[in-house]
């Protein structure tokens, strides 16, 4: 799995980068990219779940290439979590961006489905595991036990006990309907990972972040020239694209509100 995509990222940014970056999207652009993993994605008729066999084959594959990905310097952005009010629709704005870049458009979606990963997300079904399936309900359990005397009320609700029952349950139903065809309606291109620590938010005078020592211009640079920002400047750019693919663009969307976002600035809407 790791190593599948580990390939679909510099899959990204080798074949598609350029051209979503031309239609509005702004990314750090790539100054290398020299990937050699010869191992193929799970088939779609395979089980959940990646067998002994499996990891051992992807050892094997591992030990025979590799993969270095070099990118621009993210100078003059930082990074934070969880997300205040306002870079939380910062990083919205620029998930806006990534979905509309392939928005509807069959074709290209066709294309990418092909390359990358055919389902967006490394939450899906398919790449969790039937393992992890068969430990939610004790975990659950365990994990009940441990936090209901700090919130009697929430762990008294009706359902919440079978709460992993009721996943485990509806988890093929969910997975099917978040797995759209390019020619579907809204379908697009997904992050698949959108959280706080995959994106980099441009720096400014009224952030406040732990003080860095000052930055020295260099003897050969000019006097007064400006260094070149990455993503032409862009108040945020996004990272990481090794579980990127075709999706329905809410799922992004609710991934980053629950993991990247604080419980206030989620209270203000």
């Amino acid at each position: 799995r790791d190593l599948a995509s580990n390939r679909n990222e510099a899959r990204f940014y080798r074949e598609f980068a350029p051209l979503l970056s031309g239609r509005g999207l702004p990314l750090l652009q790539p100054l290398l990219v020299d990937e050699r993993i010869a191992v193929d994605a799970p088939s779609e008729g395979a089980a959940p779940g990646p067998s002994g066999e499996a990891y051992a084959q992807e050892e094997a594959a591992l030990r025979r290439g590799g993969m270095l990905l070099l990118l621009e310097s993210a100078e003059g952005y930082w990074q934070t979590s969880p997300l205040d009010t306002s870079q939380a629709a910062e990083s919205l704005r620029l998930l806006a961006k990534l979905h509309a870049s392939a928005w509807q458009d069959a074709e290209f979606l066709s294309a990418m489905s092909g390359r990358l990963h055919r389902i967006g997300g490394y939450w899906t079904l398919d790449k969790r595991g039937e393992e992890e399936m068969r430990l939610m309900r004790a975990h659950w359990r365990q994990y009940v036990e441990d936090f209901a005397p700090l919130a009697p009320e929430l762990f008294a609700r009706p359902g919440i006990a079978e709460l992993a029952a009721r996943i485990e349950r509806l988890a093929p139903w969910v997975a099917r309907e978040l797995a759209p065809t390019p020619e579907d309606p809204f379908a697009t291109l997904i992050h698949g990972d959108y959280k706080a620590m995959n994106i980099f938010l441009r720096e400014s005078e009224a952030e406040e972040r732990p003080a860095a020592a000052p930055a020295t211009a260099s003897p050969d640079e000019p006097a007064g020239k400006r260094r070149r920002l990455a993503g032409r400047g862009a108040p945020a750019l996004p990272i990481d694209f090794q579980w990127t693919g075709l999706g329905f663009g809410m799922s992004d969307v609710a991934m980053h509100l629950s993991h990247s976002v604080a419980t206030a600035a989620l209270g203000e809407g």
